[in-house]
């Protein structure tokens, strides 16, 4: 294997609620312009400010079974909150929660994986949940971050659903019906006539992040 390999991984949730539950524990929401940041709505900064109860659940579990973990741990976070008029944040991204319990999926990359562009770089946050090192791609304009964006949430569901079997490092290929799962679109992607992007994949061990190079531009993904 290529990159260095968790004996054990977290995952962290938070359920904030606008009655106490059983425990409240004291943890500092992340702030509002962080969680807008990875998506949240105006609406869902309200729906967290109005619930300042917090309950933490922090999960962990090998390796080989840190997927079923995440999802595990993301259930019971969605089940509580469901039964308690609650909010859910993943705060290893950080970001509100949107999908209900019953369509959690791990194949639906943008439901466990948020990216952000700063100065040319986009980079992800939640895939350290399931024992990957975070991805990374260099020199992205502006006007190249969209097609960017989807072809690397297409490469997150194929990491998601192929790790720890599969070593991520080498070349690889992302087609646009991985993008479609990963947007959570399969009937979308059942559809299209397959087309895919060719990238390479490289660990840097001094940052411990997946670095990835397209071949092409990703923009071919879309004709």
């Amino acid at each position: 294997m290529s990159v260095p390999l968790r004996t054990t991984c977290h995952c962290l949730h938070a359920v904030l609620t606008a009655e106490p539950l059983d425990r409240v524990d004291d943890w500092a929401v992340p702030e509002a312009g962080l969680l807008r940041r990875f998506g949240a709505t105006a609406d869902d900064l309200d729906r967290v400010s109005a619930r300042p109860h917090v309950m933490v659940l922090h999960r962990s579990g090998p390796l080989d079974t840190a997927a079923a973990t995440a999802v595990g741990a993301r259930l019971e976070a969605l089940t509580i909150a469901e039964q308690h008029d609650g909010v859910v944040l993943d705060l290893g991204v950080p970001r509100v929660v949107t999908h209900p319990a019953s369509a959690t999926d791990l194949a639906v990359a943008t439901q466990w994986v948020g990216f952000d562009l700063a100065d040319g770089v986009i980079a992800s946050h939640g895939l350290e949940a399931f024992g990957l090192p975070e991805v990374m791609c260099r020199d992205v304009t502006a006007e190249a971050a969209p097609v960017t964006l989807a072809a690397l949430t297409g490469l997150t569901h194929r990491l998601l659903t192929e790790w720890p079997e599969h070593d991520p490092v080498g070349p690889a290929s992302v087609t646009l019906r991985d993008v479609g799962y990963g947007l959570g679109d399969a009937a979308s992607a059942e559809a299209v006539a397959d087309t895919s992007v060719m990238l390479a994949i490289t660990h840097d061990s001094a940052t411990d992040r997946l670095v990835v190079t397209f071949f092409e531009d990703p923009a071919v993904l879309f004709g």
